[in-house]
């Protein structure tokens, strides 16, 4: 169980999803790892729009590793997630991810 306060782990996960979001700046595994870690961090505090971020900084790494399944099951969790939330916007985004996925297969 997380144990910090809750101001601490939102700027863990803002540094944890910048990590996540820049595979081409750190190693790709790396940004997999960071946009992994972040994943708990966002259900435990309940945020279901970052929820959606994680995984989708997960499908941009998993992309980057060419691990295409993968990328699409994030993305299809983030994309309900999107939806659920009546987040058109980024089900718009989560949905252009998940083309450039399919035109890798």
């Amino acid at each position: 169980m997380l144990a910090k306060p809750c101001g601490r782990w939102r700027n863990e996960l803002s540094w944890l999803s910048l990590c996540g979001s820049h595979p081409a700046s750190f190693q790709r595994a790396a940004a997999l790892e960071a946009a992994s870690t972040a994943l708990p961090l966002t259900r435990q505090l309940g945020d279901r729009r970052e929820e959606a971020r994680a995984l989708e900084l997960m499908a941009d790494a998993r992309y980057s590793l060419y691990d295409f399944d993968q990328a699409l099951q994030d993305l299809d969790a983030a994309l309900a997630l999107r939806r659920a939330l009546g987040d058109h916007e980024g089900e718009v985004g989560t949905l252009q991810r998940m083309g450039w996925v399919f035109s890798r297969l």
